[in-house]
């Protein structure tokens, strides 16, 4: 996310909401680029590459493959989500015909550790 909100809390509302990274505005060209390239190194070094084994389901309206975070339409064709979008289709998935609070899409969405 590249922004001109620089505070914390724009920060950590921005990264909950899915985002890979933040950069506030001023910021440096070269800092944005190995920021870039840190990104695509770690998504390159997760299971799900092309030619790894996956555990894609099957959907009525595509298959989603949970490894390599991918979602494809009818035809084939990638539907993109964002992280958190993704994230909670994996949640509704895991937990089909289930009614789902708010609290329990929240663990499983974005991996909060479970409430006492």
């Amino acid at each position: 996310m590249l922004t001109a909100a620089g505070d914390p809390v724009a920060r950590v509302v921005g990264l909950e909401m899915g985002a890979d990274d933040y950069v506030a505005k001023p910021f440096n060209p070269h800092e944005l680029l190995a920021r870039i390239r840190a990104v695509l190194r770690r998504a390159t070094a997760l299971p799900g590459r092309p030619g790894a084994p996956t555990n894609a389901m099957r959907l009525r309206t595509g298959a989603i493959d949970p490894v390599a975070r991918d979602l494809r339409n009818p035809e084939g064709a990638r539907v993109i989500l964002t992280s958190a979008e993704f994230d909670l289709l994996l949640a509704f998935c895991g937990h089909a015909q289930r009614t789902l609070t708010r609290d329990q899409l929240l663990d499983l969405s974005q991996g909060r550790g479970r409430r006492p």
